[in-house]
């Protein structure tokens, strides 16, 4: 007996059908070609609901992971595949351990100087269809570079991964990038992960207690963080008040891009925070330019100094 679930999402319906195994009837000609007719009209309606974006897909048997068109997204489900083939993460849970200040006797009459709570986190917080990277071809090369976030359970924080792979979906070389501590500076998992020109960049977050940086990281190959010249591109963070007001400082900026050079428009702005800890009232800004150069492979800049004092609050 045939049965049909339907299922809405973002406006389509998906249609699951399953079979019992005695119950499967012999379609007359014309219902085979009502049938593929349908499946027709179904195959290209469900096309129309991912809006154009390409997905990688996944060839298990051979540890790859296949991209298509000139960029593309990744899903839970092939990008974690592909990460634990090439021993790039694990699907442990995180397991933090509180250390007390003095040992603590339970219930029990036990004794504890510590305490590990092991929680259903990690990569367990997310779908099989959530994005967990996005992908672009490198110039002139069949090959792609791409960046996906790792929830594996061996650092303490999430970090992301910037990966070259093959047309073909072999695994050429990886690099893995640290944040502060958690990625505060990306609204997603893989929105800090962008091409610029003919250059690939990362955004990587300074984190703290009321802070928070975003600094670019451009490169044209797979190139080990500690490597590259960062580019200061936004940051927010509270600052002490000579009144009892709570202030804070935010800059922000906006970038042009040329062959191998780069300007940035900053807007620096001094504030105090509302009640509910929203921005307030503005006490002053200003606007300024600096301008970056890639030179030797690396992006500097001859403002350092202007750019040190005018963000000396930020780290």
């Amino acid at each position: 007996m045939k049965s049909e679930k339907f299922r809405r999402n973002e406006n389509c319906i998906t249609v699951s059908a399953t079979y019992g195994e005695k119950n499967v009837k012999t379609l007359t000609g014309f219902e085979t070609l009502l049938e593929l007719n349908f499946a027709l009209f179904l195959s290209l309606f469900l096309f129309s609901c991912t809006h154009g974006k390409a997905f990688a897909s996944a060839d298990t048997l051979q540890n790859k992971l296949i991209l298509t068109n000139d960029s593309g997204f990744v899903t839970k489900k092939e990008g974690l595949a592909f990460l634990l083939a090439n021993s790039l993460t694990d699907t442990l849970p995180w397991s933090d351990t509180i250390y007390y200040d003095s040992p603590i006797t339970l219930f029990d009459g036990t004794t504890h100087t510590y305490w590990i709570d092991n929680g259903d986190d990690g990569w367990y917080l997310f779908k099989q269809t959530d994005t967990i990277g996005k992908y672009y071809r490198i110039e002139n090369s069949n090959n792609y570079m791409m960046c996906l976030i790792d929830y594996g359970s061996k650092y303490d924080f999430e970090t992301h991964l910037v990966i070259e792979i093959t047309s073909d979906g072999k695994l050429v070389k990886s690099e893995r990038f640290f944040h502060g501590n958690y990625p505060c500076c990306w609204g997603n998992n893989y929105d800090g992960f962008s091409k610029y020109g003919d250059f690939f960049g990362i955004e990587i977050c300074g984190t703290g207690s009321g802070y928070c940086a975003s600094y670019l990281h451009l490169f044209k190959e797979v190139t080990p963080q500690d490597s590259i010249n960062s580019i200061r591109l936004n940051c927010w963070a509270y600052i002490d008040s000579d009144d009892d007001e709570a202030s804070y400082a935010s800059i922000t900026s906006n970038m042009e891009i040329k062959k191998d050079e780069l300007l940035l428009h900053y807007v620096l702005i001094y504030g105090t925070l509302d009640e509910n800890y929203g921005w307030g009232k503005i006490h002053s800004s200003e606007k300024f330019a600096i301008r970056y150069f890639y030179k030797n492979g690396k992006w500097d800049t001859e403002d350092k100094d202007k750019l040190k004092v005018l963000m000396e609050w930020c780290l």
